[in-house]
């Protein structure tokens, strides 16, 4: 592929990108204008020369047989059930978000054309995930000193949940706190990293406002991680940062505590949401026949969940119980391999890009462990990344 393509088609998908987080929702009701034309940016984003080389040379790679399998097997089903078009697409589209790796990532010969593609996509998730939660506080229009007293939602577009806000938060800051020299202008650098610190803070505002429990402490642990382990090399750098932190603390302390006390009242009421329950839900639906056990009850299927309030829905809230009930043990088995190549990358990333990886790593955890994120084209980016950077690269 000519480098002047390949430029167009990472322009494609950042046109994409930023559609995403300006004017669309992590899960939108209907499909508009917006999502068409996201679609259709993604469509001229896609690698069609890494597609035709996987298909004739890695026909046997975990990616590649969950992205067929997820097309027939689990389509076969719905059709089988006669579930409705709506619902069939509704399950479809996620699940092509969730294999977009396969679609857009680059067939790139040197590393450095991998790290420049990767590096250049995650500034532009970033910037996604930043407008997203500026669009959360427009939307709910509260002063951020309520932020520690009451919780706020964003009338169901959980913009604040998209895989893309925990990455775009750990992202900023650790760009903010990068320690080493920039390579413009002073001043113009303080102004970046002041750019970057003032969108980590917002979305941790956002994420106190609406009470991401386990996303809020992700983001610290991450921020906390990578101090520590610039603290190994830069001792004075990571003492200073603790007086700053201590600092940001004390004048923040009644937010912080409130917020706080607000996160652990939700978990003394809800705990885990039902997932347990659901997920045994899940399973009294499927084990009513053996072909729904072994093949899954098809996209567009629902059942009766206590985690959204004793309604019938088509979702579950982990990835493990969505994949049982749509695609039955042979997909669990099939999708297993696909994350078990994504953990595996993860795991390659953490020891080479430590600061990225730390930025990606919530979002992926969240997504294929406690949320249903993974239906979100952000955790298709996200794991794009992982891939791009973490996977073992045979072209």
């Amino acid at each position: 592929m000519s480098d002047q393509l390949q430029t167009h088609k990472i322009r494609f998908l950042i046109l994409a990108i930023i559609f995403y987080g300006v004017l669309s929702s992590p899960t939108p009701d209907v499909l508009t204008w917006v999502e068409a034309l996201i679609a259709v940016l993604l469509i001229l984003s896609t690698q069609m020369s890494r597609l035709l080389y996987t298909l004739h040379h890695q026909p046997k790679e975990p990616l590649f047989i969950a992205l067929v399998y997820g097309l027939s097997v689990p389509l076969f089903m719905a059709l089988y059930h006669a579930h409705t078009t709506n619902d069939i697409w509704r399950d479809v589209l996620p699940y092509i978000y969730f294999t977009l790796p396969f679609f857009i990532l680059p067939r790139c010969n040197t590393p450095d054309q991998r790290e420049y593609w990767a590096e250049t996509i995650c500034f532009w998730m970033a910037f996604a995930g930043v407008i997203m939660c500026l669009r959360f506080f427009l939307i709910v229009n509260m002063p951020l000193h309520l932020i520690g007293e009451q919780q706020a939602g964003d009338n169901l577009l959980y913009l604040t949940s998209s895989p893309l806000v925990p990455f775009a938060c750990i992202y900023c800051f650790l760009k903010a706190l990068q320690i080493e020299r920039p390579q413009f202008f002073i001043t113009k650098g303080l102004i970046a990293r002041a750019i970057y610190a003032f969108g980590g803070i917002m979305i941790v505002a956002a994420l106190a406002a609406t009470l991401q429990r386990a996303t809020f402490a992700l983001v610290f642990l991450s921020v906390a991680a990578y101090v520590l382990h610039q603290a190994r090399y830069r001792p004075a750098y990571a003492y200073g940062l603790l007086f700053v932190t201590v600092i940001a603390l004390v004048l923040t302390h009644q937010v912080l505590l409130g917020t706080v006390s607000m996160m652990w009242s939700k978990t003394l009421k809800v705990f885990d949401n039902s997932r347990l329950y659901e997920l045994r839900s899940v399973w009294d639906h499927i084990a009513q026949s053996p072909l729904t056990v072994i093949w899954g009850n098809g996209w567009g299927a629902k059942f009766y969940s206590p985690a959204a309030g004793f309604v019938w829905v088509r979702y579950t809230h982990t990835l493990f119980s969505y994949v049982l009930f749509k695609a039955g043990l042979i997909g669990l088995f099939i999708i297993g391999r696909y994350i078990f190549m994504l953990c595996s990358a993860m795991w390659r990333l953490f020891w080479t890009k430590t600061h990225l990886a730390l930025a990606l790593f919530p979002s992926f955890f969240l997504g294929i462990t406690l949320y249903p994120t993974f239906k979100m084209l952000g955790f298709g980016l996200i794991v794009s990344v992982i891939l791009g950077l973490g996977g073992r690269h045979h072209d």
